[in-house]
């Protein structure tokens, strides 16, 4: 239920730092969007598979607008080679009309390979980006819900629980009041992902929550986000402990 969202960019030192993380957490594995276009499948693959790694998610980052055609399968073989369950696809208003474009694609390729498809669109183009998800029936597209660092405990909670049963990961990061992402127990942030966990638990959430740090600039010492991942994980478990 809780999993850690880390870089592989094909470089030795993310794939050390993936191989000591994964000891102790699942991944999501973030793979820049001009590797996947750049290198083939095996050069990305075979490394990760050699260290006997796996994921429970795969995510391009980056701009993935030259994704969003052929090369998008690439992404879903390699979910497939990981044992992932699914595939998260950020959405960005440069972008949203060319994914609408070739949703029924994605949709069927989705099915054929058994992976969801899970939307993390941005705040201004979450609307459109559900409305166009909901047009396919089939349950392949899901959503992955992410703050900002202009967002509120409130506010990710309630895009949550408006679409609950559409999410399949929810992103824990937080924030300063300046915006610079700070450790989830940090006194100076202005999210309490504690509270986030426990609200949507209540509500009935079963899904995944994704520790987002890297993608916000802040890249610990393992031994760091494994104290994180732990004091979390021993939370989430005593609230459904409490929850039965």
């Amino acid at each position: 239920m809780l999993c850690y969202s880390a870089l592989f960019d094909g470089s030795r030192e993310s794939l050390e730092r993936i191989r000591e993380i994964s000891r102790v957490m699942p991944l999501e594995l973030r793979i820049p969007s001009e590797r996947l276009v750049e290198m083939s499948l095996a050069e990305v693959v075979d490394p990760l598979l050699d260290e006997g790694l796996s994921a429970l998610a795969v995510k391009p980052v980056g701009n993935v607008r030259e994704l969003l055609n052929e090369e998008f399968e690439r992404l879903l073989i390699m979910a497939d080679e990981l044992g992932a369950r699914y595939v998260v696809l950020p959405v960005r208003s440069e972008w949203l009309s060319q994914l609408v474009d070739v949703m029924s694609d994605f949709f069927r390729l989705g099915a054929t390979y058994a992976k969801y498809i899970a939307l993390e669109p941005s705040r201004e183009v979450l609307a459109k980006a559900v409305d166009a998800m909901y047009e396919y029936l089939g349950g392949v597209f899901k959503l992955s819900i992410a703050p900002s660092p202009a967002s509120t405990t409130e506010e990710l909670v309630a895009l949550t629980l408006t679409h609950l049963g559409q999410v399949v990961a929810v992103k824990l990061a937080n924030f300063t009041p300046e915006g610079g992402a700070v450790r989830l127990s940090s006194s100076e942030g202005v999210i309490n992902p504690f509270r986030v966990v426990k609200e949507l638990l209540e509500h009935g959430y079963d899904s995944y929550f994704v520790i987002d740090y890297e993608s916000f600039g802040l890249e610990l010492p393992p031994r760091l986000v494994k104290y994180d991942y732990e004091l979390l994980s021993q939370y989430l478990y005593s609230l459904i402990e409490k929850l039965k």
